[in-house]
């Protein structure tokens, strides 16, 4: 999955195909379920295209009570992200502040952080938008796709806090089109593919969803 623009197409919280800007399908994010008590993770995806790329791992805890909100919340929403031969190239942990939309997920291996994908607010999703109209046709649907169907829009910034990936959740049968800088190393590239089904399962709320197909 080396292609710059990939598109992520099924049910929310489910296995998703993966396409490439031609409607090609080059590869999968399967979701397999565990038991938490027995195995030690919610679920995992296994993302792949002629070969595995990675995997991720749902390791949060289990939902409690919190005093501090009054209500019963998650705990802790984690992930691990490994590679086939089981070396893990991040562990990600799900963050919010509270009265603001900086909901985000951060990335860090041996206790430093090396990515951070965070929600674009409204405001600067609306701003990113290209006006209209224009003579181009491509880059008028490009604009009217922008303007009637994008959902949600995240970016993925480096440890350097370079933007890197940007990453649109959409309110059809596509879940997410996900976006790479070119020159992105392959630890980048793998963890903006676990930043999709993670964000897909986390970040994403209140939308509704088509059904895979």
């Amino acid at each position: 999955m080396t292609e710059r623009v990939l598109v992520f197409r099924g049910s929310m919280h489910s296995s998703l195909r993966i396409y490439d800007q031609r409607g090609r399908q080059i590869g999968a994010a399967e979701r397999e379920k565990g038991r938490q008590r027995k195995v030690g993770y919610r679920y995992r995806y296994q993302l792949n295209d002629a070969v595995p790329r990675c995997e991720v791992v749902d390791v949060s805890r289990r939902f409690g009570y919190d005093a501090s909100r009054g209500f019963f919340s998650t705990k802790g929403e984690a992930f691990v992200i490994s590679t086939p031969d089981g070396f893990q190239l991040a562990k990600a942990s799900w963050r919010e502040k509270y009265n603001s939309v900086s909901e985000h997920v951060v990335f860090e291996q041996e206790g430093t952080a090396v990515a951070t994908l965070s929600r674009v607010p409204r405001t600067e999703l609306r701003r990113s938008r290209a006006p209209l109209p224009t003579s181009n046709p491509i880059k008028r649907i490009q604009q009217l796709h922008d303007r009637h169907l994008s959902g949600q829009l995240y970016y993925l910034l480096d440890q350097d806090n370079v933007r890197v990936a940007r990453i649109t959740s959409l309110r059809l049968r596509v879940r997410l089109v996900l976006e790479i800088e070119p020159l992105v190393n392959e630890r980048i590239r793998l963890i903006a593919l676990a930043a999709c089904v993670i964000a897909d399962n986390t970040l994403i709320r209140g939308q509704t969803g088509g059904t895979g197909g």
